[in-house]
């Protein structure tokens, strides 16, 4: 071979490998999800660990949906879906049941008032009301097990989106693949497909408000005129609750006292009633045991000794008569 045919050869090769490179690239970078939303340029995140990232996160209620399958005439549910959101970002959550692994997914996201239309890029289905994969989203980088699609909010046109979430599923001990859906409204096509509206759910937290008072366990008046607190007889073992009043008239709970025990120990059992709780106060239950009738004026429960603290079961050494004070509040509703 001469040097010019050599060198006219290696450039055909060079520019072969560039333009193949180049192609590489752009499949890489290019997500088929393109048309998922219009008027937007952001692409979807994709976590393998959301679980964590979300705990306790998520505003409002999450929605909940089998991943049915469809692939056969009886529906089986081979997972689940959840789709929340949080102040920033949508979440679509993929779980795998157990015994199954995902093997494709597939995830349309688009505008909740888009009519069908094969020429609408918002739907996702055609005239034929069929889904059009086309528009979906495909992620890559799941586990066999999870997946979480993450698109912020800032790229949806309204409060209410349209959601597809279409999955293949595979038995671990392998046989054919299975086609799932997202359970929710059919679409109405030859090909079983549902979607589901999602409202994004409100992230603004209702402050709840509180009134406080000072509590008694019931039972016989330190003193007969002014503080209305009260001393408790222990009951006949502990067969009877005692009713725990706060502000001197509400009932506000109980209190049960056990038999005592081979140590000559009572345990004390508190139960609030419904729309009441303690304080935040790390002292909020006192209790004082007393052997024989109490002194006959005002308690000071910041001095009792027999037990300071804010548990609702309490041991304490048995004595005849006991002053149960608590601090506790009460939700009323905000001015």
């Amino acid at each position: 071979m001469n040097k010019k045919n050599f060198v006219k050869g290696g450039a055909i090769v060079l520019f072969a490998l560039m333009t193949l490179l180049y192609a590489c690239q752009k499949t890489a970078e290019t997500p088929a999800r393109a048309q998922t939303i219009a008027e937007t340029t952001d692409q979807p995140v994709s976590l393998l660990s959301v679980p964590t990232v979300l705990q306790g996160k998520a505003c409002g209620t999450p929605l909940q949906l089998p991943l049915v399958n469809t692939s056969e005439e009886t529906p089986a549910t081979l997972g689940s879906v959840e789709i929340s959101n949080d102040e920033t970002n949508l979440y679509v959550r993929y779980d795998a049941a157990l015994g199954y692994d995902l093997k494709q997914i597939r995830i349309f996201v688009g505008d909740a008032s888009a009519a069908p239309s094969s020429d609408d890029i918002d739907n996702g289905t055609n005239d034929a009301q069929n889904p059009v994969f086309g528009q979906f989203y495909k992620p890559t980088d799941f586990t066999n097990a999870t997946y979480t699609y993450i698109l912020p909010l800032v790229s949806l046109k309204g409060q209410c989106v349209k959601v597809m979430a279409f999955a293949q599923l595979q038995a671990v001990t392998k046989g054919k693949a299975l086609k799932a859906w997202a359970a929710g409204t059919p679409n109405g096509g030859k090909n079983p497909s549902y979607y589901v509206d999602y409202c994004l759910q409100s992230c603004e937290t209702t402050a709840a408000c509180y009134d406080n008072e000072s509590a008694w366990a019931a039972g016989k008046r330190y003193v007969t005129k002014g503080n209305w607190a009260t001393y408790t007889p222990t009951p006949n073992n502990g067969k009877e609750p005692v009713t725990i009043y706060a502000g001197q008239t509400m009932a506000a709970g109980t209190a049960s006292f056990s038999a005592p025990d081979i140590d000559g120990n009572v345990t004390i059992t508190i139960k609030l009633a419904a729309g009441w709780s303690l304080t935040s106060d790390n002292e909020s239950v006192k209790i004082q045991g007393y052997i024989g009738v109490p002194p006959a004026k005002n308690p000071a429960p910041g001095q009792f000794t027999t037990y300071k603290g804010n548990a609702l079961t309490i041991t304490v050494p048995k004595f005849e008569y006991y002053g149960i004070h608590l601090d506790v509040r009460r939700v009323v509703p905000c001015p």
